[in-house]
């Protein structure tokens, strides 16, 4: 006689329950993974050359999305978040551009453009559809800029890229000149000098100047006079008389905006020897006094 198996339904339907609910809880991360959009980066590259860059990018509802702040940097500007609503500002040329997460409306100084999309926020980055951008912003891009949605890619104009604008900051230990392009130089095609009564010329290589958008933000107050010049038809010229004498620079290429910085040290920077002398000796004093 066959032994009877006997099953406790009252065990296995609880189990079966967390099974059916284990399985939809995994549909539905993964719905949702698929309504948040499939990632593909954006390619940017410069007409006539090989080497490529890539944005971070996804695809949602038909249309790529790109970091904004990366996508200003390859464009030649800089994006600046502010902590106010967790807003973005882009320096683009002359234009100040602000973009809000969530929203179809950027401001382009006091102007407001529409996009047909909203703009998405990820991991604290914001992100806006390329296309719709692109188009909104269109009057200050470099001559030449395609965008291919079908190929996710923007093509930059060919050259060794325009002077853009100057920003110059005054700091504790000297002054920072801040130079914007089209696209990044390499530091072999930059060309700093000194002649004298203040005068600081950067020269660039393979460069031009577009008197239309080249401007000065002399905030800083640093600045006593200034022009930009195409000294041949490879090489430009953005010559910068300061208040001080500097007798120092140092070029430096950002890897994360399209910019050419200058640091001017002053002349009464002390060194770091000097000042760990100049503390020893006050605290020499100090014991004497005690």
């Amino acid at each position: 006689m066959q032994p009877r198996v006997m099953v406790n339904t009252k065990k296995t339907r609880p189990m079966l329950s967390r099974v059916l609910g284990m399985a939809l809880f995994c549909w539905l991360i993964l719905a949702a993974g698929l309504l948040m959009g499939q990632t593909q980066g954006v390619l940017v590259r410069v007409k006539g050359e090989a080497q490529t860059r890539q944005l971070r990018a996804f695809q949602q509802s038909g249309c790529h999305y790109a970091a904004l702040g990366e996508l200003a940097g390859a464009m030649g500007g800089r994006a600046v978040k502010t902590d106010k609503a967790k807003k973005t500002v882009v320096y683009l040329g002359k234009a100040e551009i602000t973009v809000s997460p969530f929203n179809c409306f950027i401001v382009i100084g006091n102007a407001v453009r529409h996009m047909p999309i909203e703009t998405l926020l990820r991991d604290g980055e914001l992100f806006v559809p390329v296309q719709y951008f692109l188009e909104a912003v269109a009057a200050y891009l470099p001559a030449g800029t395609e965008w291919d949605e079908s190929t996710a890619t923007l093509t930059l104009p060919a050259g060794g890229g325009a002077v853009q604008g100057v920003t110059v900051e005054e700091k504790a230990n000297g002054t920072l000149v801040r130079i914007a392009t089209t696209r990044r130089f390499a530091a072999s095609d930059v060309y700093t000098s000194l002649p004298g009564n203040g005068w600081l010329y950067v020269d660039f290589y393979r460069g031009t100047v577009d008197s239309s958008v080249a401007y000065l933000d002399d905030r800083a107050k640093a600045v006593r006079q200034w022009y930009a010049s195409q000294l041949s038809p490879e090489l430009a010229r953005v010559a910068l008389r300061l208040r001080g004498n500097p007798t120092k620079r140092e070029v430096i290429i950002p890897s994360d905006v399209s910019e050419v910085w200058v640091s001017l040290p002053s002349q009464d920077t002390l060194s770091t020897d000097l000042l760990n002398d100049l503390r020893a000796q006050r605290e020499k004093w100090r014991i004497d006094t005690i």
